[in-house]
C-alpha cells in the first residue's frame, strides 16, 4: 500500500469551519472493498508533526487500513501549575521532597511551539515559570538540559498531560527541607535505562493520560459545497469503457459482415470492455477538529463504487443490473423485436437512468440503436479517528441528496433492418451466410 501526501493548505477547512470553501483539485483514488466500512485504523502510523491544515491523500493498492492519526494540540493546553508532596522527618535527619510541574503549550509559530513550566531552581532556586522554543519535530531530542526532556510534548501533548517531575534530597532542618549542593533536579529514578550515561536532567516528562475527546461531525451546510468538489474530481478520475456484443447461444460475432443486419429476433449478449469502474476507489481527507487545546485528528474516508449497471438498448426497453451480477462476455442479455429502426423511430427511443438524458450522438447510418451502459456509482463517507487512550472509533456521515452520480459506457450501435422479417425468439444464432 502507497500514500502519497498532497498537502493543500486549509484547502478543506470549510469543514470544520476553519476558513472559506477552496476548490480542491489534486484528489486521487486507489482500489478497496467498495464502501462496506471493512477499512480499519492502521496500527503503525506514526507522527511525522502537527497538522496545521488538512491533508488529502492519494491511495492505492489494497487497502485495508486508515491512518487515523493520534490527537494533537491546536494551541494553548495544559498550564503551568505544580504539586508537591513532602512527609517532614526528625530535625536534624535527611530530607526528600518531589515536585510535579504541569507543562503548558502555546501557539504554534514558524515550527515551533512556545512552552512554559514551572522551575523550582528559576529566580535563584526560590521558584517560577520559565520558557522554551521546542521544534515541531519528533526526534527533537538536545542532550543535557531540560528543554531534552521537553522533546515529545508536541507529539503526545494531544493524548496525555505532561508534567515534570522533580525531588530535591537535604537535610530537614526548622520546618523545611533544606537542600544539598544538588538542589532541585528532575527524578533520576524516571530516567529510561539508555539514558544513563547522560545528565540527570535529560529524563522524559512524566505523561498523564487525557479522557475521551469529543468528536463533532461537520455541518451538512459546511460538507456539502465540499463535498461537491469531491465529486467533481471522483468523475475525472473514472474511465468508463466501451460496450461489446456477441451472440447470446454462439456463433459469429454481431458486428460482422452481413451478420449485423440479423440481430432482429436472436438473443444478444451486451458486456463492458475496459474501464476502471470494477473497483472500488477511496479518498481520504485528514482534517484536525477545529477546537483549541487537545483536538483529534479525523479522517475522513470518501469512497465510491459502481452499485448498479443501467443497460438502455435503444429500443424503449431498460434492465437494471446490480453490481454483484455476473460480468464478462454475457453482463446481461436481450432480443430485439423492431425491425428497421428508423421506421419504428426507435433510433431515438432511450430510456436513461433518472435524473440523466441522451447526449452520446445519433446513429452513424440508418436503422442503427445504440446500446448504452450506465453506470451507478454509491458515495459514502465515514469519519474514523483515534481517541487519547489508542482506541479507535468510526461514525458514517450521511450523504447529501444528489451526491451518488452516473457514468456513461462508450455505445455500442447495431444494425436492425429485417424489413421482412416476423419477430420471434429464436434460441439458434444465426450463422455466417444468414
Amino acid at each position: 500500500m502507497r500514500r502519497l501526501r498532497l498537502t493543500l493548505a486549509l484547502a478543506i477547512c470549510v469543514l470544520v469551519g476553519l476558513g472559506p470553501p477552496l476548490v480542491c483539485t489534486a484528489l486521487a483514488e486507489g482500489g478497496g472493498d467498495g464502501g462496506t466500512n471493512q477499512l480499519s485504523c492502521s496500527t503503525t502510523q506514526q507522527w511525522t508533526g502537527t497538522q496545521t491544515s488538512a491533508e488529502v491523500l492519494e491511495v492505492s493498492g489494497n487497502v485495508t487500513s486508515v491512518p487515523c492519526p493520534q490527537p494533537q494540540v491546536n494551541t494553548s493546553a495544559g498550564d503551568t501549575t505544580y504539586t508537591t508532596s513532602f512527609t517532614p522527618p526528625p530535625n536534624g535527619a535527611a530530607c526528600k521532597e518531589t515536585l510535579w510541574s504541569d507543562v503548558w503549550m502555546g501557539d504554534l509559530k514558524g515550527g515551533t511551539w512556545q512552552v512554559r513550566y514551572y522551575d523550582p531552581n528559576a529566580d535563584n532556586e526560590t521558584g517560577g515559570v520559565v520558557g522554551a522554543t521546542i521544534p515541531d519535530n519528533p526526534d527533537y531530542f538536545p542532550v543535557g538540559s531540560i528543554t531534552w526532556s521537553l522533546g515529545d510534548v508536541a507529539e503526545h501533548m494531544g493524548s496525555y498531560t505532561e508534567q515534570i517531575p522533580w525531588a530535591m534530597q537535604g537535610t530537614y532542618e526548622g520546618g523545611s527541607c533544606v537542600p544539598n549542593s544538588a538542589g532541585w533536579i528532575v527524578e533520576a529514578d524516571t530516567c529510561d535505562p539508555w539514558n544513563a550515561d547522560f545528565e540527570v536532567q535529560t529524563c522524559f516528562v512524566m505523561p498523564q493520560p487525557r479522557g475521551t475527546l469529543t468528536y463533532t461531525p461537520p455541518s451538512t451546510s459546511t460538507f456539502t459545497p465540499y463535498l461537491a468538489d469531491v465529486i467533481a474530481n471522483m468523475k475525472a478520475t473514472y474511465q468508463t469503457g466501451t460496450v461489446t456484443t456477441s451472440w447470446a447461444n454462439g456463433g459469429q460475432a454481431v458486428v460482422s459482415p452481413g451478420v449485423g443486419q440479423a440481430i432482429v429476433r436472436y438473443p444478444v449478449c451486451f458486456a463492458d470492455t475496459g474501464g476502471n469502474l470494477g473497483t472500488p476507489h477511496y479518498w481520504e481527507i485528514l482534517i484536525p477538529q477545529a477546537n483549541e487545546g487537545p483536538a483529534l485528528v479525523v479522517d475522513y474516508v470518501v469512497s465510491a463504487s459502481v452499485d448498479e449497471t443501467w443497460w438502455d438498448f435503444g429500443d424503449g426497453t431498460s434492465e437494471e443490473v446490480p453490481s454483484t451480477a455476473s460480468q464478462g462476455a454475457c453482463s446481461v442479455e436481450h432480443t430485439y423485436y423492431h425491425v428497421s429502426a428508423d421506421v419504428y423511430g426507435s433510433d431515438e427511443d432511450h430510456t436513461s437512468p433518472p435524473g440523466e438524458t441522451w447526449s452520446l450522438g445519433s446513429e452513424p447510418q440508418p436503422d442503427m440503436e445504440a446500446v448504452e451502459a450506465w453506470y451507478h456509482v454509491a458515495v459514502t463517507v465515514t469519519a474514523y479517528y483515534r481517541e487519547p487512550d489508542g482506541s479507535t472509533a468510526e461514525q458514517s456521515l450521511p450523504v447529501p441528496p444528489g451526491t451518488d452520480f452516473w457514468l456513461a459506457d462508450t455505445p455500442e450501435w447495431q444494425t436492425v433492418g429485417q424489413l421482412e422479417s416476423i419477430p420471434c425468439q429464436c434460441t439458434a444464432s444465426p450463422s455466417a451466410s444468414a
